[in-house]
């Protein structure tokens, strides 16, 4: 096996952008997890843990995809953990275009 091409890898980059973020935000080790919306292609869920947030949708087809997440009684700002990019819910709804097996990881600001 080829452990230099692994881990030089965009999978072992993301992998370890995981485990950091695992560990500087409780929400994603211990938090409470709430089923935000789903269907065939895509999902969405909540993790909570004192007065952090974490949401987290998932595009899992090939196609990109529009989505309005309802967020119960969350944050209006979220930063995704993974570009650095700033999204707004209004009245308590995230719109979002994802594309193509794209993931957020939307952390409450």
């Amino acid at each position: 096996m080829d452990w230099k091409a692994i881990k030089d890898s965009e999978v072992f980059a993301f992998n370890q952008k995981l485990v950091e973020l695992r560990k500087n935000n409780p929400a994603f080790e211990e938090g409470s997890i709430e089923l935000l919306d789903y269907d065939s292609y895509f999902l969405s869920y909540m993790r909570r843990k004192g007065d952090q947030a974490v949401v987290v949708v998932m595009n899992i087809q090939d196609k990109e995809k529009h989505v309005t997440v309802n967020i119960p009684n969350a944050a209006t700002e979220y930063q995704d953990a993974l570009t650095g990019k700033l999204k707004q819910a209004k009245d308590s709804k995230l719109e979002l275009t994802l594309a193509p097996f794209e993931i957020y990881l939307l952390e409450s600001k």
